[in-house]
Parts: structure tokens; sequence; C-alpha cells
């Protein structure tokens, strides 16, 4: 506990989490934990502050849910994460009108005509800022993710023209080009809230000179205390830099406690990590919930536990039955999706659209194109060649319509199309160009992700239809409940030999 504090010391407490993910029960205990962080401090001889790191937004919800929840926890700042970003610059403009807190990033451009344009005016979406705590002054700088557009849909490419996305080293410059700024005007403790992922932030806190705190988010990672090379380190001039963050989906929070002497230097620090699960549901997020949310539906009793991806390779049942629904929906023959798309696990039990859409919750716009037989199989292979030593967020191509093995190497083998329960083989080796099939698949495989560059084929799209992938599920499992019970399971479409 820090107690001894000299005459010219500033003690200061930040509570922060990020990548909630618009996690509704997670956002109900983070209220909770908030509440009591701020009976906590109250009238306490110290500096409070409440970040968030980016990432509670995600997908293209219309629900502006998870706004009012921010708000409701008077925050002192956030920043934009990558998935804020998922519903375009237009939709999440009209969101920042109702803040009633700032929303920090040095790292992005704005063109001409952009849709953010009255929020830089009204300064509520700004690069940084200098905070007055109890007459002490501190810099606030935000840092989003330099690397958007590699794994995002098309629908945000489309949506987000207006702005530009800076590089790492951009970046780096963009944020130390603000420190300076703010050391000009005698500020000398500064916090950068950042969604750049903890290997950057690693690198931009040993890099860079001015930050004292980085609050960060992106990379999901959970750390607990302070320790010397690992979240406690070294600016390029020597001063130190101490990095936190907690995790995703609301599980954790954390507080961070911080002295700085009269210098602006860190001479001391707690850092704790705490689990919302040790919190109450919040009641005002629940009437949040009730007035901001869809209209609640019960889908019946789900049957068998739906967890996210676990290995590189494998049919994940909910990916599967997604591709289930955009194909029946589209009446495409083939129907591709991403198993990445899952976010929390389901557990076995009464199961309502508002799980669907927390578990899933990116709702992609689906086009159906027309692809041959080399597509198809090209685009098969390209999911199973996997980076080696590379965190992997789309691993091999969840099916419908089709049946295929991975063999003991990692290859593809034995594809099949199935069309009125007939089994029709494909050619892995040697794929037509001359035979075509209709292939369906949402917006985040339209925009080439990662190693599926090719499914970027606009000059192959036949049909775009004005519903979306999660629409497509929710119908799907209208029709698959029987006697009240859902049972979504693995049922041998994608084989992988050991």
């Amino acid at each position: 506990m820090i107690n001894t504090l000299n005459n010219n010391d500033v003690r200061a407490k930040i509570f922060y989490f990020n990548d909630l993910h618009s996690n509704i029960k997670g956002a109900k205990r983070l209220k909770s934990a908030s509440d009591k962080f701020d009976e906590m401090v109250r009238n306490q001889p110290f500096d409070t502050f409440k970040f968030c790191a980016g990432d509670s937004y995600i997908g293209r919800n219309k629900s502006n849910f998870i706004g009012i929840f921010l708000n409701s926890l008077n925050l002192d700042g956030m920043v934009f994460g990558n998935h804020e970003l998922d519903m375009g610059t237009k939709q999440l403009s009209s969101f920042l009108n109702n803040n009633i807190f700032k929303v920090f990033t040095a790292n992005l451009n704005y063109k001409t005509g952009n849709n953010f344009q009255d929020d830089l005016d009204a300064k509520r979406l700004v690069k940084s800022a200098i905070i007055e705590k109890n007459g002490n002054k501190y810099g606030v700088i935000g840092a989003t993710a330099a690397d958007i557009m590699d794994t995002t849909s098309k629908d945000t490419q489309e949506d987000c023209k207006d702005i530009g996305f800076m590089n790492f080293e951009q970046s780096v410059n963009a944020i130390q080009k603000e420190v300076n700024k703010l050391k000009q005007q005698g500020i000398n403790k500064i916090i950068l809230i950042s969604h750049l992922g903890i290997d950057k932030d690693k690198k931009l806190a040993q890099t860079t000179d001015g930050i004292d705190v980085i609050v960060g988010g992106h990379s999901h990672h959970e750390i607990n205390g302070v320790q010397a090379g690992q979240n406690y380190l070294a600016s390029k001039t020597g001063e130190p830099v101490l990095i936190v963050q907690a995790g995703q989906n609301g599980d954790k929070f954390g507080i961070l406690d911080v002295v700085f002497d009269q210098n602006g230097i860190i001479k001391a620090a707690n850092n704790n990590l705490n689990s919302t699960k040790n919190y109450n549901e919040s009641l005002i997020v629940k009437y949040i919930e009730n007035i901001a949310c869809e209209k609640l539906e019960n889908l019946g009793e789900l049957v068998t536990p739906l967890k996210r991806m676990t290995n590189d390779f494998e049919e994940h049942p909910l990916s599967c039955f997604v591709a289930d629904a955009i194909r029946k929906k589209s009446g495409a023959q083939i129907a591709f999706h991403n198993k990445g798309c899952q976010k929390i696990d389901l557990k076995s039990g009464n199961i309502t659209n508002r799980d669907i859409h927390t578990a899933l919750p990116y709702i992609n716009s689906v086009a159906m194109y027309k692809f041959s037989e080399k597509d198809v199989i090209d685009a098969l292979k390209a999911s199973l060649n996997k980076p080696a030593n590379k965190p992997d967020k789309i691993g091999n191509m969840q099916v419908s319509g089709l049946t295929y093995t991975i063999d003991k190497d990692n290859q593809l083998k034995d594809v099949y199309l199935i069309e009125k329960d007939k089994k029709i083989k494909l050619d892995e080796n040697n794929p037509s160009t001359e035979k075509f099939f209709t292939v369906a698949y949402g917006s985040f495989f339209a925009g080439g992700p990662d190693r599926l560059k090719m499914l970027y084929a606009p000059e192959k799209r036949i049909q775009k239809f004005e519903w979306d992938d999660y629409q497509a599920t929710i119908e799907l499992l209208r029709e698959k409940e029987e006697d009240n019970k859902i049972d979504i399971k693995p049922d041998g479409r994608i084989k992988i030999e050991k």
C-alpha cells in the first residue's frame, strides 16, 4: 500500500478496462465495480481517473447500449479501438454526439468532409488534452490500433473511407508530437490510452520520452502487478513507463495506484487486476439494456455448449451453423464463414437473441459470387496456409454445402459438393476454371482478410442481399428449435486426420 508521500508528490488512482466487445453481462458487472470504486475513492486525498482502452463497441450494431453504458461510468476518456470503427464513421459519430467524455486518438488522419468534423470542432474527439484534478494537471493522449485495415470487413472499409490510418512508425511520431506539445505547456504527468497491443506498447514505451503510464488494450492481456522488464520499462531517456491492461469481455478491471514526484516521474506504484465476477449485475445497466437493445426473444434451450475457436484447424459448430444459415437464405450452393467470429462461449441452457448477438457481434452483410471450382479450392487451401508462429484469427474455412478433409500434413483432400444429399467430388489437385458454383459469404471475407485475399472479388459478385448474417442465423435457429431444444454439434463436414 502506498502511504508515505512527500509534500510535492502527487498520487493518482486509475480505474481501467479494455476490449469489452459489447458484452452485456460484462458491462453490468463493470458498472457495479465502477460504482464501488467511486465509493472507495470518495473524499480521498488523491486524484482519480477512469479510462477505457477501446473495443467497447464491436460490429455493426445499431443500438447505442454501449454508449449509454459508458456515459454511466463517468469516464475521463477512452480511445477508439479497431472495433469501434466496425460500424463506420457516420454511425460512430452519431454515437459520439451523446458522449459526456472525450475520445482520444492521435494517430488517425481526417480527410476533407469527414464524418467526425463536428466531433473534432466540439472537442469530443481530440488527439490529446489536459485534465486537471485537485489542482494537478495531467496530459492524456490516445492511440488507435495501427493494423485496423488488415483484418476488417468490406463494409467497414467502405464506411471508413473518410479517414486514414497511420502505421506503427507514423503513430509513434504522432504520439511523440502530442507529448512534446503537452511538455511545452508544463505538463509532466502524461497518460497514453492505447489500443496498439502489448508488444507495440512496449516498443512505444522504450522509443519515446515523456509518457508515464500506458493504459492498454487490443491484445487482451491480463497484466497484474508491477514487473520490471515486463510492464515496468524505461523510456529512451531512462524514465520509468508503466503499462497496464485488463483482458477482455468485461471479465476483469484494473486499479492502478501511482505516485509521481515533483518532476512527474513515477516513484511508486501498485497495480491490481480484479474479477468482475465478484460483483452483482447493475440494475442501472439492466434498465439500459431493456431500453436500448433489441426486443428480447427466447429462442429455446441450448443443449450442447458452443465454445469459441480452440484449434487452428477444426470443425467449428456455430460457425458452420452460420454458414448453413447464409446458404439457406441466399440460395447459394456453397457458403463460407469465419470461425474467429465467435467472441464468447455459449453455455447450455436458455438462450436468447441477445446471447447470439453478444457471441456473434460483427453483423456482416452478405453477397453471392460466381466462383469457379478453382476459386473454391484456392480459398480452402489458403485457409489452411496458416503462417508459422503467428496468432491466427481465421483458422480453416468453415463451410456449408461442402465437406472436406485436412490430412496429417495440413493439406486439403477429399472435397465434395453436397446437393440434395448427393456428394459430388471436386478436384482439389487440378480444379477446373470452367466449372462454376454460387458461393455466399459475409463482408468480413469480402474484404479479403489476411491470407484470403482472393475473396475480395467484386468482379465476381452477382448479388448483394439486404439482410445480414445475424438475421439469417436467428431465422435458422427459430426453424431448428424442436420441443424448445436447440442442439448444434459437429456433423463431420470437416474431417481432421491425426
